[in-house]
């Protein structure tokens, strides 16, 4: 089994790995890892926590949830280049 890598060690990881990944300044904490495949442009990307991202734009800007979830929306899901990151949606039980 792999041990689990804190969010900063991803960065560190990433920067090393990927060369055109788009990574989201102070939001470390919400990496989980890294992904590549077929249809995404600019090869291996940092994949973000849905919601270790959201906790963290809300403890770093004193926002609540929606606020939070509005700036995720409006600023970082629309990037839209090469290297861009991609979200794991794990904000909900599919039970």
């Amino acid at each position: 089994m792999v041990a689990p890598v804190a969010g900063h060690a991803w960065r560190a990881v990433a920067d090393e790995v990927c060369d055109n990944a788009v990574l989201l300044d102070g939001l470390d904490e919400a990496i989980i890892g890294l992904a590549e495949g077929f249809n995404l442009k600019g090869g291996t990307v940092a994949v973000y926590s849905y919601t270790r991202l959201i906790a963290a734009l809300r403890a770093a800007n004193d926002w609540d949830e929606a606020a939070a979830e509005e700036w995720y929306e409006r600023k970082i899901l629309g990037i839209g280049h090469a290297g861009a990151p991609v979200f794991l949606l794990d904000n909900f039980d599919p039970s």
